[in-house]
């Protein structure tokens, strides 16, 4: 992220009353929790690692154990791939990680990467799942082989509109699945998510199926949320979704709240048993409260396993913190690069400044230059009428581009270093200039002298 400061909010919330900095601990200890029975959960471990990155959280804490799960694939066959990305959840965790962490950082080749994505949207084509159609085409976007990546992007774009027409049928069975193909979309910054978006603004009628579905609802809110700043030129979309986010985004909070899947009074029984465990024998304990593995001096030991099922599920909890994160609901607020560029345009427009690429103001410095030192000959051809020009006229001119050189150079070193041309800077010019003069003019007298 380049730049840091407070994020656009939609809702009318304040941030403080929805979500807090305990979720990366409750994420930390679920993924924990995954870890054990890698890379069967993979699954639950990358949606849990995406959800501490877009916190700011410490993430690569967990590269090695992902590293771990998918070091089989690094040399497996073709077929072994398959195989192992058979069950769906286990290759969108792979997937996911492969996004979160990077190909090169985790040992894959391109031409393994390729393997896997071969296998990733074959699979998707057979099953139809939203979910894996998703994951495939965030990971066939890692591609650097553009022929590749058209190829696999044309068969997955394919089932993707064969899933829109279905939708359209029977939205309450297909829904689900366009909204993970938009919310994998829009992570890769692929169109394919506002035009789900325009058919969902287009019927209404679907909302039903979204608002009642606490696994829709995060998917939803992350795309709007996306959608609200992207460069669309289609306003009416961008209204839209602005206007969604905060509908959708007070929903989800008041479902996390009732649900009481935040508040760590949820866990009270667990708090009870701790409790309990420094008063009551240990027999006792460990028969009501079976997650309570054993009980030392000063310490308690938990079975993290047995403790799982009274855990929300780590993969909507992760879902849910990144569409409120994106969406303005967690502090602190970081902006994205285009939110981030878009800034300090405001910014410069304010102070009548106008921001320009490198290698376009050097290409206007080296243009101005050529112009303005030329400029004393043709000013001096057309008085003279003269095609050859004159020692005389040479010599006159030599006297000109001297300080012309001296303005130039000037100028153009503090345009580039910091982008203007103070008053202290002008003031300063005809010191500089005069100063090269006698430069100039004290090296010529040596030279003649010598």
């Amino acid at each position: 992220m380049s730049e840091k400061m407070q994020k656009p909010i939609f809702s009318t919330r304040e941030p403080k009353e929805c979500l807090d900095a305990s979720l990366a601990a409750l994420v930390i200890y679920e993924v924990e929790i995954a870890k054990q029975s890698q890379p069967n959960n993979i699954y639950e471990i990358a949606w849990g690692t995406l959800a501490l990155k877009n916190l700011g959280k410490d993430y690569k804490r967990l590269f090695n154990d992902v590293r771990s799960a998918l070091s089989f694939l690094k040399e497996a066959s073709p077929q072994e791939i398959e195989k192992f990305l058979y069950y769906y959840r286990r290759t969108v965790g792979a997937a996911l990680s492969i996004y979160v962490f990077g190909m090169k950082e985790l040992g894959f080749s391109e031409d393994r990467l390729h393997k896997i994505c071969e296998a990733l949207v074959n699979l998707s084509v057979e099953s139809g799942i939203g979910e894996l159609i998703g994951a495939a085409l965030l990971l066939v976007e890692q591609l650097r082989k553009e022929d590749l990546k058209q190829m696999f992007l044309e068969r997955l774009l394919g089932i993707i509109n064969k899933l829109k027409d279905l939708c359209h049928n029977a939205p309450e069975n297909y829904i689900g699945d366009l909204l993970y193909i938009a919310f994998f979309s829009a992570m890769a910054e692929d169109k394919t998510y506002r035009e789900i978006l325009e058919m969902i603004r287009k019927n209404e009628s679907w909302n039903t199926y979204i608002e009642n579905d606490p696994e829709n609802m995060p998917l939803f809110l992350y795309i709007l949320a996306k959608a609200a700043y992207s460069k669309s030129e289609d306003k009416m979309l961008i209204k839209w979704c602005k206007e969604k986010v905060g509908e959708i985004g007070d929903n989800l909070i008041s479902f996390l709240n009732e649900t009481r899947l935040v508040q760590f009074g949820n866990y009270i029984h667990i708090i009870d048993a701790l409790l309990i465990a420094a008063e009551e024998t240990k027999a006792y304990v460990q028969e009501k409260y079976p997650f309570i593995k054993e009980i030392r001096e000063n310490e308690i030991a938990i079975d993290k396993k047995a403790l799982a099922p009274f855990l929300p599920r780590l993969d909507l909890f992760a879902k849910a913190i990144i569409s409120l994160n994106e969406a303005g609901y967690i502090r602190p607020y970081t902006l994205s690069k285009r939110e981030a560029d878009a800034y300090r345009q405001i910014r410069a427009e304010l102070k009548n400044y106008r921001r320009i690429r490198k290698y376009e103001l050097l290409f206007m410095m080296i243009t101005s230059s050529i112009f303005l030192l030329l400029a004393p000959l043709m000013f001096l051809g057309v008085i003279t009428f003269q095609v050859k020009v004159t020692e005389q006229i040479l010599s006159f001119a030599v006297s000109l581009f001297i300080p012309i050189i001296a303005i130039i150079a000037t100028i153009m070193r503090h345009i580039w270093k910091n982008g203007h041309i103070s008053g202290q800077d002008l003031r300063d010019l005809p010191q500089k200039i005069t100063n090269f003069l006698m430069t100039y003019i004290r090296d010529k007298l040596i030279q003649q002298q010598k």
